[in-house]
């Protein structure tokens, strides 16, 4: 063994000579084995890591696109689900503005029976706001809190009124909500509506349309109760107000539909103000009028004292105290049946108002109507004078039933009743 300049000598023998070679071999097995497989493991292990790494992108990549397409059914399927809101909040919105069209004529009718105040017009809670286009703006409440109050602000409701009969109506703030071209409607609204708010804009829709009906309800309840009120005062004087129908009936068996709530209490309505209507068309035509002012009343009707055979008599009428030349009017509408001299009454006009019910003017100054004529009431027939049997310029009036004399006084009394229900 040499190292540099020295020389050193060993001498093996061949026992040491032999477990050197043995543990040389050894040593060359382990270090061989050992870079064997560690040669083997590099390819075996680099080919399993990018399989590894593909196949958990692709799976990332397919579950984004499950969750994209996840969220836009959803999208898709709420975006319908309100549209399809939309369209039953806009059927609605129709529907109610039809029927408060239809309202319009029978509520100007119950106006003029004296059952609804004089309001302009009655309008409905009809919601503006649609949702936009852009579905999107519908999913961001959250960021833009103000969305819902102002939609929800849009719906607009009619105020209550009570009229002086107690009757509980609704006054429109607006006079152009029945006009449907002036009404707005959903689809012109630029508000983002959120579920709650279109929840809103039906509550209003529904309420509307229960107060149509509550409305009718109370009307044809009022209706009804002054017709029967008229009838009774009617009846009173033997006056026939309906005629019987119940035996002309017929026609095949239809069930009502399910949705005829509405239409129902719309027939119902207009059958009591058409009975309250013929009620005070026969009562028109009855002399419930005064002729004149009832400070002016000098005689009444009864037994009194005869002015000229100065004994007792029956005075079939009421006496008015007035200045010769006073105008005298009817108090029924009717057919003029006399319009002339006659007797003890002077110049006597005669009115022919149905039902055998007849009045009579005496001693008037001069007559301006004919016989044949048709009068209203309030007509002018002639003037007060001192025609006839007669101690003074006054009228003499007469209400006979059937030929035979009636106090006036029960028919003015009547008329002041009937004309307190409206």
């Amino acid at each position: 063994m040499a190292r540099g300049e020295d020389v050193r000598h060993v001498t093996l023998d061949h026992r040491q000579l032999f477990r050197g070679g043995i543990l040389g071999g050894l040593a060359a097995l382990v270090i061989g084995g050992l870079a064997f497989y560690g040669l083997q493991g590099e390819p075996t292990r680099a080919v399993p890591t990018e399989t590894v790494l593909r196949q958990s992108y692709e799976t990332r990549l397919a579950n984004l696109r499950n969750k994209l397409d996840e969220a836009t059914s959803r999208q898709f399927v709420a975006q319908k689900m309100v549209e399809t809101k939309v369209d039953a909040l806009l059927t609605q919105q129709e529907i109610i503005a039809e029927r408060y069209e239809r309202l319009e004529p029978i509520f100007e009718r119950a106006r003029d029976n004296g059952i609804l105040p004089e309001f302009t017009k009655y309008g409905t809670p009809i919601p503006t706001p649609r949702p936009s286009d852009d579905f999107e703006a519908a999913n961001e409440e959250a960021e833009h809190p103000h969305t819902q109050e102002a939609a929800l602000q849009a719906v607009s409701f009619t105020a209550e009124t009570v009229s002086p009969r107690g009757l509980k109506l609704r006054e429109s703030q607006e006079d152009n909500l029945l006009d449907p071209f002036e009404t707005a409607s959903l689809r012109r609204s630029t508000f983002d509506l959120s579920a709650d708010a279109l929840s809103g804009f039906g509550r209003a829709i529904d309420y509307a349309e229960i107060q149509q009906i509550t409305n009718m309800k109370a009307l044809t309840t009022e209706a009804v109760e002054r017709s029967m009120q008229i009838a009774s005062v009617l009846s009173s004087f033997g006056i026939e107000t309906e005629r019987d129908t119940r035996t002309a009936l017929g026609g095949p068996y239809e069930p009502v539909p399910e949705d005829a709530g509405f239409e129902t209490h719309y027939d119902e309505l207009e059958n009591a103000l058409d009975r309250l209507e013929g009620l005070r068309g026969v009562s028109e035509k009855l002399p419930f009028a005064a002729p004149m002012a009832s400070n002016l009343m000098s005689s009444r009707f009864g037994i009194r004292s005869d002015p000229f055979l100065r004994r007792r008599a029956l005075h079939a009428g009421i006496d008015y105290a007035a200045r010769s030349g006073t105008p005298i009017r009817s108090t029924a509408a009717g057919t003029i049946v006399r319009a002339g001299r006659s007797g003890g009454y002077g110049n006597l006009v005669e009115i022919d108002h149905g039902n055998g019910i007849k009045t009579r003017f005496g001693h008037m100054a001069r007559i301006d109507v004919e016989v044949g004529d048709e009068v209203p009431r309030g007509a002018q027939l002639g003037t007060v004078g001192s025609t006839g049997r007669s101690t003074g310029p006054h009228l003499h009036y007469e209400v006979r039933r059937n030929g035979r004399a009636i106090d006036p006084m029960r028919f003015i009394r009547a008329g002041r009743e009937i004309a307190g229900l409206s």
